[in-house]
């Protein structure tokens, strides 16, 4: 009888030992499946020993109870597992605003400082153009407006004392623009040309306020050593045109 009783207790712990062992191959498979870090299933060990603990002693009411909150501990787990695998590892920044202009461009300001020199001396030519906030507004050929600029030039002695200085803008310049230029166009910019005997020379434009356009119409500027200003249109590019001057301007 004792041994009958040995060997039934044998088989039911064998049982039981194999009913650990197929949980635990169960986790790890899980766990490899669902990339679960490790961690995360060393702490449903102790579980697994509640378990083999409660069968050994053979409380069944309790084992059911723990049977069923493993269950839903293995459907959290599942629930968990599979919110992980469905993130992305990917970085999204968020999309660039573009900036909506609300009103007129404004032209770069530029400063050219040259030295030069003229009629037996030095001189100091300062050149500024500056946007104009004041002067009727201009437009491109895709019609984004822009302000008007003005400019101004000094010419120094070499003691530092003033020659010459002046502001232009456009309306220096209007009787040299076509019609679509004189409404749309904006003055570009003056920059000196060359030093002759008597005169200095400058290079002016009026044109597009597109920097990327070419669409100018070029003139010479000329300041005289007595400090008479007066302007052309440049037709260089023009074989054989004479230039047609526009004394005191």
């Amino acid at each position: 009888m004792l041994y009958l009783r040995r060997a039934a207790f044998c088989k039911r712990r064998a049982a039981l030992y194999k009913r650990r062992a197929a949980l635990c191959w169960f986790g790890i498979a899980f766990m490899h499946v669902h990339r679960i870090s490790e961690w995360f299933f060393i702490t449903i060990l102790p579980f697994l020993e509640l378990i083999h603990y409660l069968c050994t002693h053979n409380k069944k009411s309790i084992m059911n109870k723990v049977q069923l909150f493993l269950a839903f501990a293995f459907a959290g787990m599942i629930f968990v597992s599979c919110k992980e695998k469905n993130k992305s590892n990917d970085i999204i920044a968020p999309k660039p605003v573009k900036e909506v202009q609300t009103g007129p461009a404004s032209m770069e300001v530029i400063k050219q400082d040259r030295e030069v020199d003229w009629v037996g001396s030095q001189y100091r030519i300062e050149i500024v153009r500056t946007p104009d906030k004041e002067l009727a507004l201009t437009k491109d050929e895709a019609g984004k407006k822009y302000y008007d600029n003005h400019i101004t030039v000094k010419i120094l002695r070499k003691d530092g004392s003033q020659f010459f200085g002046r502001t232009f803008t456009k309306a220096d310049f209007v009787s040299y623009l076509d019609e679509s230029t004189r409404r749309d166009g904006a003055l570009l910019g003056i920059v000196l040309d060359k030093a002759e005997e008597n005169q200095l020379r400058f290079a002016a434009s009026v044109g597009s306020p597109d920097v990327l356009s070419d669409q100018y119409i070029p003139m010479l500027l000329t300041i005289t050593r007595m400090g008479a200003v007066s302007i052309v249109k440049d037709n260089r590019l023009d074989a054989g045109a004479p230039e047609e001057e526009d004394e005191g301007v």
